[in-house]
């Protein structure tokens, strides 16, 4: 070949180039997949009988009674309860496997011309639509895709019972007050008795000049009840928000979870249903757990012994101020009998 330079060049030839035959390559593909599949299957049981070897060594003179379905069992039950992931990859790799041996199913009983990813498509169509199935006249096609919906019914089924389960836990942990508060500069009561509700109306009734504000409740109590209480026993809450959750004082992270560090005014109730050296010990615990914590507000301790101040003094130091409820009563009930109509 002669250029518009004068300068003789040659033209390769198409014939002498070869070019590999990419036909062939897609021939090996379901063959391929095929031996991968084998081997996972292979792998897992090999798996599994080492996990039934380990049980047995564990166990000694009782692996005679170990068999591999109680093996299975414990470690399913294992993996679905300490996984909370554990049902939706449950889900995925049962659907995966549907696919792949749908498909090659599909594919050995089809004509030559199809391909093997065009048929795991189709066997996800059988999985996902129910109806799909209709129009397919070869009993072996027939008999395959049958199959196929009925597992695909099974998946769904556990899809819809997945995302069933879900929602009824985030419903139950919502009722059992187990979600955190986002507040701050609000009013934080620790336990339960049955001064909480007049101390809610009085703090409701102060926050009715600013216009509202927010109180906590944490208390070792069902959260629907004490919110089933405090909506019985007070008419109206002059715009202020009751928050109440269920959890014990003396824990770090149900103080964590009330907003503790970032309460205004924290007010430590004392417990009725204990003795008065008990309840003030009780007491003496939160107030050392709210001593760990760095708090914004002040803390008020009612105690039922006057004898045990100076120990949530000591502790507490100039944040606490304590309140001996039957000392302070009996003071009021005296100056009243002194000066009547008081």
């Amino acid at each position: 070949f002669i250029t518009p330079g004068g300068e003789t060049t040659r033209r390769m030839s198409t014939d002498a180039c070869e070019f590999p035959d990419r036909s062939r390559s897609k021939e090996y593909l379901p063959q391929i997949i095929f031996m991968i599949f084998i081997g996972g299957c292979i792998f897992i049981a090999l798996r599994i009988v080492q996990e039934v070897r380990k049980v047995r060594h564990r166990m000694g003179n009782l692996s005679k009674r170990v068999s591999l379905v109680d093996v299975l069992s414990y470690r399913a039950d294992l993996y679905f309860s300490s996984d909370p992931l554990s049902k939706p990859i449950a889900l995925l790799c049962m659907t995966q496997v549907l696919i792949l041996v749908g498909g090659c199913m599909l594919y050995a009983c089809s004509p030559s011309g199809s391909s093997l990813h065009s048929k795991m498509w189709q066997a996800w169509i059988f999985i996902a639509d129910s109806a799909a199935h209709a129009e397919y006249g070869g009993i072996v096609e027939r008999i395959v895709s049958f199959i196929l919906t009925i597992c695909g019914m099974l998946v769904f089924g556990f899809l819809v019972g997945i995302v069933t389960d879900t929602i009824s836990e985030k419903v139950d942990q919502l009722k059992k007050g187990k979600s955190a508060v986002l507040e701050s500069g609000h009013t934080l009561i620790l336990n339960w008795s049955n001064k909480v509700i007049p101390v809610i109306d009085e703090i409701c009734l102060a926050n009715a000049s600013i216009g509202g504000g927010t109180v906590v409740v944490l208390a070792e109590r069902d959260k629907e009840e004490m919110e089933h209480e405090i909506l019985e026993s007070l008419a109206t809450l002059h715009n202020t928000k009751v928050v109440v959750r269920s959890g014990s004082p003396i824990l770090a992270t149900d103080l964590n979870k009330v907003a503790a560090s970032s309460a205004r005014a924290i007010i430590v109730m004392s417990q009725e249903n204990l003795e008065p050296d008990e309840s003030d010990a009780m007491a003496l615990r939160v107030t050392l757990c709210l001593a760990s914590m760095n708090l914004q507000g002040h803390v008020t301790v009612e105690l039922s012994d006057v004898d045990n101040r100076h120990l949530i003094e000591l502790v507490g130091r100039k944040q606490v101020e304590t309140i001996v409820s039957h000392d302070l009563i009996g003071r009021i009930m005296i100056q009243c009998a002194r000066q009547p109509g008081l």
